[in-house]
């Protein structure tokens, strides 16, 4: 892979990289001891853009004294929006969101919007320039007008990513935030203006909380110049990654960071066709695939750890974070392990004795921690009795003929 495009991929895989949200006005003050009275708009792990009546001023984080940058790391591990305990709550963090859906369904085999589906213009203004249209369950604000052919053509991806995360056993209950039900998705023609509203650079698109920003162009859009034509989706493994964490984002609170990347690299790993469905069939054989084409080695792959310690991998560990609390590198070894664990899980695991049914432990694992107890407490039902080798080598019998696997 590209050190082009493993920088692209590792700088967004992280929860709440980006903050699009806002919190309400506080006292910051810096290493010097100077202070100031400001609104935190946007943030990242290396800065922050603070409102001041109506001027607007970037700091970086290091700059802050150890207690606001803590505020601000809460801050993104809670997706950008208000620190607990906080009187401003938004609706997306309702107390029954986020609850996990159908934990006794079945593993579908292709998911996907109807053929006949269409996306709707809802208004297109010039003089702002704003065109806004809307799919089921999205709402697409851009800077550019758009056909209906175009925003038809990426919205699909869109739909599909909303209904194979939905229909899968371990789905949520989606709540978008938002009046209408509807995800907002913020479309940007020119990366200067994406960076401007908080992107990151050479990146396709970025979501915290319900909300994602993208770049038209990685949408398969074609800008000729007098119009935007549609072509294939050039890049749409962030893209499916970071909208499933959008999709998930309150059902994964309380789940271990390994769970929460490898649900989005379940679903990113899956084919995804021109007609605007996902595969999730021979799932060992596409994720062996998928890791593959991401820079692993061919027919091979080695964990970095042993199974219970990922299982109880803390996020610095995961995503071998620095002071900056950023990603490290080699993190890519962490998706795919957390990748490869999943689908063992779903596809492969049937417990200690190989009685019950193929899932039967994950389900039992997602149900208790649905249920309120502690996911380090209901981690034995994971492991269903078995000692961390005895996993292991069910694992690598998984996946034997795709992958090479071995453990420390």
């Amino acid at each position: 892979m590209p050190l082009h495009s493993i920088l692209k991929t590792t700088r967004l895989l992280a929860l709440g990289l980006i903050s699009i949200s806002s919190a309400p006005a506080r006292t910051w003050t810096d290493t010097t001891g100077r202070k100031i009275e400001a609104e935190l708009i946007t943030g990242s792990v290396d800065s922050i853009l603070l409102k001041m009546g109506g001027r607007e001023v970037r700091l970086a984080v290091d700059r802050l004294c150890e207690e606001d940058q803590e505020y601000v790391r809460e801050w993104m591990r809670n997706g950008g929006t208000t620190k607990p305990g906080d009187d401003k709550k938004t609706p997306a963090n309702k107390p029954d969101s986020g609850k996990m859906a159908d934990l006794a369904g079945e593993v579908p085999k292709k998911v996907g919007p109807p053929e006949d589906f269409e996306a709707v213009v809802v208004s297109e203004d010039s003089e702002a320039n704003q065109y806004t249209y809307s799919s089921p369950h999205f709402l697409f604000i851009s800077d550019r007008r758009l056909t209906s052919r175009v925003v038809s053509g990426f919205s699909k991806l869109y739909e599909a990513t909303y209904l194979t995360v939905q229909s899968m056993p371990w789905g949520a209950t989606f709540d978008s935030g938002t009046e209408d039900g509807l995800f907002p998705v913020y479309l940007f023609s020119t990366e200067a203006d994406y960076m401007k509203a908080g992107g990151v650079p050479g990146s396709a698109g970025v979501a915290s909380g319900s909300k994602s920003l993208v770049q038209i162009r990685y949408l398969g859009v074609k800008d000729t110049g007098s119009r935007l034509i549609l072509e294939d989706v050039e890049d749409n493994d962030v893209i499916v990654h970071e909208l499933t964490h959008a999709l998930r984002n309150h059902a994964d609170r309380g789940l271990p960071v390994w769970a929460v990347e490898g649900f989005a690299e379940y679903i990113t790993s899956a084919p995804y066709n021109r007609n605007g469905r996902f595969s999730l069939e021979d799932r060992a054989e596409e994720i062996a695939n998928y890791i593959s084409r991401r820079g692993a080695r061919e027919g091979a792959f080695k964990f970095e750890h042993k199974i219970e310690e990922l299982l109880g991998a803390d996020r610095k560990t995961f995503y071998k974070s620095g002071s900056d609390g950023g990603l490290g590198d080699g993190v890519l070894m962490s998706y795919s392990s957390a990748v490869l664990v999943m689908g063992y899980l779903w596809h492969g695991d049937k417990g200690k004795d190989d009685l019950q049914r193929i899932g039967g432990p994950v389900r039992a694992w997602l149900q208790a921690v649905q249920d309120g107890k502690k996911e380090k407490d209901a981690r034995t039902l994971l492991f269903d009795g078995r000692t961390g080798e005895e996993m292991q080598e069910a694992l690598i019998n998984f996946y034997r003929r795709e992958l090479e696997i071995s453990f420390p």
